[in-house]
């Protein structure tokens, strides 16, 4: 699918600059059940993602080189978690691979987020595995976690944020929202202290009283 754009019809950069934006959600939106054109169609996206970058912003700035050139990355890692959950892994991995090195872990990070809410946790977790850097695996992990703990995964959850080394608290306080304060109150006595852990303790301790009053 592919959306033409005469810039001679615009008057205005505030008015190129919209039609850049609504001709890219069209052709993502079209195109969002087939990967084959959604890859045939980043080029244009990201043309029209330099393009639109080079517009003046709402304060009167010029986008910079690095600026516009994460504008085109932005838009692909959009791709990449349309296409992952649509369940094209394949597809999703190819393209995040030639996403630069730096952004290239936040794109792996959506994708195992998207394999763990369709399911396929086996294949989150081997995508996590696969990365060789300690800090970048635990943001996969976290991802995948986050995930699980959504669809009140607990265990699921908390064996893969133990493994990534954070990420607990949140979950308990998860727990807690969802009525199991018991629970939420053990797992956090084993996700040590902190700033964190603190604020996770108030959350669970106002979940309570709401609980309380509840009865």
């Amino acid at each position: 699918m592919t959306t033409d754009i005469d810039l001679g019809a615009h008057t205005s950069p505030a008015a190129l600059a919209q039609a850049l934006d609504h001709a890219r959600r069209q052709i993502i939106q079209g195109a969002a059940g087939d990967p084959d054109a959604l890859l045939a169609a980043l080029p244009l996206l990201w043309r029209y993602a330099l393009l639109r970058g080079a517009l003046t912003t709402a304060d009167g700035q010029t986008m910079n080189a690095a600026q516009q050139a994460w504008r085109g990355i932005a838009i692909a890692y959009e791709i990449t978690k349309i296409l992952a959950k649509g369940h094209h892994y394949n597809q999703a991995l190819a393209l995040a691979q030639r996403i630069p090195d730096g952004h290239h872990t936040w794109a792996m990070r959506g994708i195992a987020a998207a394999m763990a809410e369709n399911g396929d946790v086996e294949q989150a977790v081997d995508l996590a595995d696969s990365i060789c850097n300690e800090r970048q695996r635990a943001d996969v992990q976290v991802e995948i976690a986050r995930a699980l703990s959504k669809a009140q995964r607990w265990d699921e959850a908390a064996a893969l944020a133990r493994a990534a080394g954070r990420y607990l608290d949140d979950i308990a306080c998860d727990l807690a929202e969802a009525g199991r304060h018991a629970e939420a109150l053990a797992l956090l006595r084993t996700s040590g202290n902190g700033d964190e852990h603190n604020w996770a303790m108030s959350q669970i301790a106002v979940s309570l009283a709401r609980a309380g009053r509840g009865r």
